[in-house]
């Protein structure tokens, strides 16, 4: 008897455990707010997480999408079209999660979160 409730309280030990892991990843989120100040925080959070790379946004990112992704930018000349031919770097992908009441981007390489304070969201 002592057996079955020492195993039911440690299967319930282990449910709450993933689901408090699951509440820290986060839910694919939309942006409810956006804003061009809610815009430029998303810009200057991505910039960051590439490394001081500037970047430029639309004002509708992840209000459609929860997914992003960000490509360089091709050289280019009037002349000859693009200078340095394809580019062959891999595009950097970022997500907008919500976890709990808070809005955060995830830059998928690392797996960091950048709070986004006083940005809204929803779960997509």
């Amino acid at each position: 008897m002592a057996f079955k409730i020492s195993a039911m309280v440690a299967v319930m030990v282990l449910i709450s455990a993933c689901k408090t892991l699951a509440d820290q990843k986060g839910s694919p989120a939309l942006i409810t707010n956006a804003s061009a100040e809610t815009t430029t925080l998303i810009t200057s959070r991505v910039s960051e997480a590439l490394g001081g790379v500037a970047v430029t946004l639309s004002n509708s990112v992840f209000s459609k999408s929860s997914q992003l992704s960000i490509e360089r930018k091709q050289h280019q000349n009037l002349e000859q079209g693009v200078i340095m031919g394809r580019s062959l770097e891999v595009p950097h992908h970022f997500r907008l999660v919500k976890v709990e009441q808070k809005c955060f981007l995830v830059y998928q390489k690392t797996d960091e979160k950048y709070f986004l304070n006083g940005v809204n969201c929803r779960a997509e």
